[in-house]
């Protein structure tokens, strides 16, 4: 029994819409699943609770693209904890997406200065002394 050219274009239709529908939940899961994380993680992080925090932090960021916030909460809370190989890659990674953030550039510095990284450290400074000259000239 062959089928007609509409009743493909039914069946065509139909699958379609399960395809799209299954997908569209699929989306709709990991968005939810990404958001849980990341409130359990920030509930976490500001009760000091700063181990799970990581969890979770790990766990979202697993998921997919992150906000960038996440890499800053993520460094603070491994430097909590004394793991500075973390942080300080934490750090780096919120400053590749914000490389004039001041103030998280001194926090890098420190991190690498508690881990012995003295001469890396230095370096921070240092770019963190000439990004705040250049501010002063041009007054941004």
């Amino acid at each position: 029994m062959a089928l007609s050219i509409s009743q493909k274009q039914n069946y065509m239709f139909i699958g379609f819409i399960i395809a799209t529908a299954l997908t569209s939940i699929l989306i709709y899961h990991l968005t939810q699943q990404k958001w849980v994380l990341l409130s359990k993680a920030e509930n976490n992080y500001y009760n000091k609770s700063y181990k799970q925090a990581i969890e979770f932090y790990n766990e979202s960021i697993e998921l997919g693209k992150t906000n960038p916030n996440v890499y800053l909460h993520l460094a603070e809370s491994y430097i909590a904890t004394g793991n500075f190989v973390e942080g300080i890659k934490n750090y780096r990674l919120y400053l590749e997406i914000y490389p004039h953030d001041s103030s998280v550039r001194l926090l890098l510095a420190r991190a690498l200065s508690w881990n012995h990284q003295i001469d890396e450290a230095e370096k921070e400074y240092q770019l963190m002394m000439e990004q705040s000259n250049e501010e002063l000239e041009t007054g941004s």
